[in-house]
């Protein structure tokens, strides 16, 4: 519900939890995170990289608020990047091992962003640009180009 004011400074509970009160809850009503949550589900059930805890290989993304990682299946690969920022706009370069890609010896990649339904050519260095209402990109690997 997009509760997350902290009880305190530093402290990991919530001020408005549901811990120790009934609160009768509107699931429905704005801002939610249904229809993300929906798509994210949508995609990790589409991708068998996703759903399983083996083979993940971080990517280098040198701002420290963003994170950046793969996992592969068979021939499923799907790359991840995200902000760990929720309030700011974050920019970074991600750099791609292409080998991890399961690309080896190849200078770009195509992908397909399964959020936005957007593609993309990418190399070993890739810039981009995160915001609080498109923190992340979920990057399925379709072929090297």
């Amino acid at each position: 519900m997009c509760e997350h004011e902290p009880l305190k400074p530093g402290g990991g509970e919530y001020r408005n939890s549901e811990k120790y009160e009934y609160r009768p809850r509107d699931f429905n009503a704005q801002p939610n995170l249904n229809l993300l949550i929906g798509r994210l589900n949508e995609i990790r059930r589409a991708h068998p990289a996703l759903q399983q805890l083996r083979s993940i290989t971080f990517q280098h993304a040198p701002h420290d608020k963003v994170i950046a990682y793969a996992k592969s299946d068979g021939d499923d690969t799907v790359v991840v990047i995200c902000s760990l920022d929720q309030d700011n706009t974050v920019e970074s370069d991600v750099y791609l091992d292409m080998a991890s890609l399961g690309v080896p010896g190849s200078d770009f990649v195509n992908l397909r962003d399964e959020l936005t339904g957007a593609t993309f050519t990418w190399g070993t260095r890739n810039f981009v640009r995160l915001t609080p209402s498109a923190p992340a990109h979920i990057l399925h690997v379709l072929d090297r180009a």
